[in-house]
C-alpha cells in the first residue's frame, strides 16, 4: 500500500497514473511497453512518460513483476 499524504507526486505524474489505473487489469498488470505505448496514445512526451513511470515506481504507486506493471493499492485511510 501507500499513502498520499508523504509527498505530492507531481502533475504529471498523477495524471500518468490516472491514465494507466484505466489501461491496467488488477489480475493481469500491464507490461512496461505496454504502458509507453498507452502514454504515447495519450500524447505524453517519451521522456515525460519514462520520468512518470519512474516516478510512480520509485514512489510505490505501480510495482514491476516479472516485466509487468501493477498498481498498488491505496491505503484505506486515504479517502
Amino acid at each position: 500500500m501507500f499513502n498520499t499524504d508523504d509527498r505530492p507526486l507531481g502533475s504529471l505524474a498523477e495524471d500518468a497514473y490516472d491514465h494507466l489505473c484505466a489501461a491496467i487489469d488488477p489480475a493481469e498488470g500491464i507490461t512496461v511497453e505496454d504502458a509507453r505505448a498507452q502514454f504515447r496514445e495519450a500524447d505524453f512526451p517519451a521522456d515525460d512518460a519514462d520520468y512518470a513511470l519512474d516516478r510512480l515506481l520509485n514512489r510505490g504507486y505501480l510495482y514491476e513483476v516479472d516485466g509487468r506493471l501493477f498498481v498498488t493499492e491505496r491505503d484505506e485511510t486515504d479517502t
